[in-house]
C-alpha cells in the first residue's frame, strides 16, 4: 500500500503515519520518525513491522501527524482504503483485431479473476482508444463500466471477450487498450487491471475495385467473361481490352463515377466481355489484356484467354 504526501514546512522534522482496522481506533504507530524530505511511505510486510501485515480485501484506516521542535501535530484527516490483488492478464495478453469496412472487431483472452485470492470477480473489460499515437485514449461506450461509475450493469452474466467498434474514419491509425474491470460489491467499488498489449489497427482509404469471375472462355459458344467494377472514388473512369501488343481491341465500358459515391456506398458496375472487337467481329485465339483506368491515379489489369 502506497501512502502519498505533499511537503508541509520547512520546520517539519520527521512524520508518523498511524493505521487501524477500525476508524479512529489508532494506537502505536505504523512507522516513526521518516525524513522531514520524504513525501511517501509503502506499506507491506517488511515496513510494517509495529503492527499486522496487511490483507487483502479488508478495510484499513491511515492517518498521520508532522513532528517538530515544539512536538507532534494534531492527526491529519482519515483516509481509508481496501486493498485487493488485482487479476492477472492471460497467457496471451494480446489483442486480436480485423478491419471491415469503417470498423474494428476486437477480440482478446480472458484475464484470470482472482476472487477467493485477495481479489474480485471480473465483470467486464473497459476499452480505451487513441487516435493520437497512443499519447491520450479515451473510453470506448458499450465496453465494461464508465471509469468511476457505479452501479454494474444488470446481470451476472459471462463478460464478453469481443467488442465492435463502428465509429470509424478513414484515413486514420487508431490504438487499442483492453483493461479488465472487477468489482467489490460490498464496498460498491471496482478496479482496473494490468492492460493487455496496446493493438494498433491503420484504416486505410479504399481503392477502386475490377475483378474479372473466369480467365478463360469460348465466345464462339456464346460465352462471356463477366468484369465488375466497384468504384469509390470519383471521376471519369474506362475499362478496355488490348491484345498483348498492346493494340486496342474495343472499349468495354466509358464514363464518369459520380462524387455521391463513397467508400461505404461504392459505385457498381456489371459488363460482360463477348469476345469480340470494336467492330462486332469474334477476336482470334490468344491471351488478351482488360484494363480499367480512372483520373483518380487508378489501374488495374487482368488477362483473360480466348479459346476456340
Amino acid at each position: 500500500m502506497s501512502i502519498l504526501w505533499r511537503f508541509v514546512s520547512t520546520d517539519v522534522t520527521s512524520y508518523t503515519i498511524y493505521r487501524a482496522s477500525i476508524s479512529g481506533s489508532y494506537t502505536e504507530p505504523l512507522a516513526a520518525n521518516i525524513a522531514s524530505k520524504i513525501t511517501y511511505y509503502v506499506d507491506n510486510t517488511l515496513t510494517s513491522r509495529n503492527l499486522p501485515p496487511i490483507i487483502n480485501t479488508q478495510t484499513y484506516f491511515y492517518t498521520m501527524t508532522a513532528v517538530n521542535d515544539a512536538g507532534e501535530s494534531s492527526r491529519s484527516a482519515e483516509y481509508s482504503v481496501i486493498p485487493s490483488k488485482p487479476s492477472q492478464l492471460p497467457d496471451n495478453p494480446a489483442i486480436r483485431t480485423s478491419y471491415l469496412r469503417r470498423s474494428v472487431s476486437l477480440g482478446w483472452d480472458a484475464s484470470i479473476s482472482m476472487e477467493g485470492n485477495g481479489g474480485y470477480p471480473i465483470v467486464g473489460y473497459n476499452i480505451y482508444r487513441s487516435q493520437d499515437g497512443g499519447s491520450s485514449f479515451r473510453w470506448l461506450e458499450g465496453s465494461g463500466i464508465p471509469p468511476a461509475t457505479i452501479p454494474l450493469p444488470a446481470g451476472n452474466s459471462t463478460p464478453a471477450l469481443s467488442y465492435l467498434d463502428l465509429d470509424i474514419a478513414y484515413g486514420n491509425v487508431y490504438e487499442y487498450r483492453i483493461q479488465a474491470l472487477d468489482f467489490d460489491s460490498l464496498h460498491n467499488i471496482s478496479h482496473e487491471g494490468t492492460a493487455y498489449l496496446i493493438a494498433r489497427v491503420p484504416v486505410d482509404f479504399p481503392n477502386n475495385r475490377m475483378d474479372v469471375l473466369r480467365n478463360a472462355f469460348n465466345p464462339a459458344k456464346g460465352e462471356s467473361v463477366p468484369v465488375t467494377l466497384s468504384e469509390v472514388q470519383p471521376g471519369h473512369t474506362w475499362v478496355k481490352i488490348y491484345n498483348l501488343a498492346g493494340e486496342l481491341i474495343c472499349t468495354l465500358w466509358e464514363g464518369n463515377v459520380d462524387a455521391q459515391y463513397n467508400p461505404d456506398y461504392p459505385f457498381l458496375l456489371n459488363l460482360a466481355w463477348d469476345g469480340k472487337n470494336s467492330r462486332g467481329e469474334l477476336v482470334a485465339s490468344g491471351v488478351y489484356i482488360i484494363h480499367a483506368e480512372g483520373q483518380s491515379r487508378y489501374h488495374q489489369t487482368r488477362k483473360v484467354a480466348v479459346i476456340k
